[in-house]
């Protein structure tokens, strides 16, 4: 874990399938938890999913993303009741599976990364939307993302189920508690 400041701790997390995730979470309030992580009731999750600007290596768009855009989303959610995390996740690699084989093709990912955002309730989400230094984020949009087409930005209201195991502990990948329990 890397305390960058007393109230945003940034956990760098990788995953027994090689996909790292940056989780950020508000420690000013107690984080809402994902309904997966075991507790909490719901939450409201959305997902944000882009490709990668088409001038720019996918570890060029990954690093300005860590580097940069990390502090932007820190500080506009900086204070926001109700909000409980961010979560980065970047695509390693990518297949399918045709005809209902279980046979792997690779492919083309349909999104380079994607984030997670979970709120605690629909009035938290919007009023965090609303807030002025919203407009900061799309602005650092082109230095990592392609912008200039329809639908660059993908998003998702999602509501997650997890049937089975636990989620590994920021920092490891042995499963406990969600990463939100701190």
């Amino acid at each position: 874990m890397i305390d960058r400041d007393d109230h945003d701790p940034v956990d760098l997390v990788r995953y027994p399938y090689r996909h790292p995730v940056i989780i950020i979470y508000n420690k000013l309030e107690q984080p809402s938890r994902p309904p997966s992580a075991g507790g909490g009731g719901q939450v409201i999750k959305l997902v944000f999913s882009w490709k990668n600007h088409p001038d720019k290596s996918a570890e060029e768009c990954d690093e300005h993303y860590r580097r940069v855009h990390t502090e932007l989303a820190r500080e506009a959610f900086r204070g926001v009741e109700g909000f409980g995390g961010l979560v980065y996740n970047r695509v390693t690699d990518a297949w399918v599976n045709d005809f209902n084989q279980p046979a792997r093709v690779q492919a083309e990912p349909i999104a380079d990364a994607w984030v997670e955002l979970y709120f605690q309730d629909r009035a938290t989400l919007e009023a965090a939307f609303q807030r002025p230094n919203m407009h900061v984020l799309f602005d650092d949009h082109p230095n990592f993302m392609a912008v200039d087409g329809p639908s660059n930005i993908r998003v998702y209201e999602v509501e997650e189920l997890a049937f089975a195991g636990t989620r590994p502990a920021a920092g490891t990948t042995e499963p406990g508690p969600a990463s939100g329990d701190r």
